[in-house]
């Protein structure tokens, strides 16, 4: 058996999809119970042993923001982009406690990236800025090319803030990846391929000007 009070396995954005396309009531208050969970469910505040956990989080803040416009879910992912920042300055910098499911970082980013464009926090792009450059290292150090197709939105997002071209670069790579066999099962699309469309969108427009300056 397996529990978990933390927010691995919270799924929530296809619930507020199916309100919005169908109109569906019975779907509009289930998302809104799971919104509920992700703002009042304080069990995994103390530190994440799986970095999907707050990515799930605040994705579904990021739903219930737009859905509602209450600022107390700012607020909320806010708080939890922050406990993010210190626990990785708590381990130098670099990974999350559980190092080795390295799939998991792309949803990290992609949900610490839906506060950055909510609120422009400086502190999420520094974050997500942290977790790309610990994951190139790893890239370089394991004498691999490229990762799990979900953190190529990171890269590619990086790329048009900053103007770096490592993180473009970065990101063809896993885009390239993604093209061949390893990542072509079924299973994998909602894990490996859901942040793809947004990071083809950042490889193809110019980075913005002028370029966010963020410290080494």
């Amino acid at each position: 058996a397996y529990i978990s009070l933390e927010f691995n396995h919270h799924k929530a954005m296809s619930t507020f999809a199916l309100w919005y396309l169908l109109g569906d009531e019975r779907m509009r208050d289930v998302a809104l119970l799971k919104l509920n969970n992700a703002f009042a469910n304080h069990e995994a505040d103390n530190g994440w042993r799986q970095c999907r956990g707050p990515g799930a989080q605040l994705a579904t803040l990021h739903m219930g923001y737009e859905m509602t416009h209450d600022k107390k879910y700012l607020e909320r992912m806010a708080g939890i982009v922050d406990r993010a920042d210190r626990q990785l300055a708590a381990s130098g910098g670099g990974s999350f406690a559980h190092s080795g499911g390295k799939f998991m970082y792309g949803i990290a980013m992609e949900g610490i990236l839906y506060e950055y464009w909510l609120t422009r926090n400086p502190k999420s792009l520094a974050v997500v800025k942290g977790l790309t450059d610990y994951l190139l290292g790893w890239l370089k150090s394991a004498g691999r090319q490229s990762m799990i197709p979900n953190v190529t939105f990171a890269f590619a997002f990086l790329y048009h803030e900053t103007g770096d071209e490592k993180y473009r670069e970065a990101a063809l790579k896993c885009l390239d990846e993604a093209k061949g066999p390893t990542w072509g099962e079924v299973k994998h699309f909602g894990q490996a391929f859901r942040n793809i469309p947004r990071a083809l969108y950042y490889v193809s427009v110019p980075p913005r000007k002028p370029p966010v300056k963020l410290e080494q």
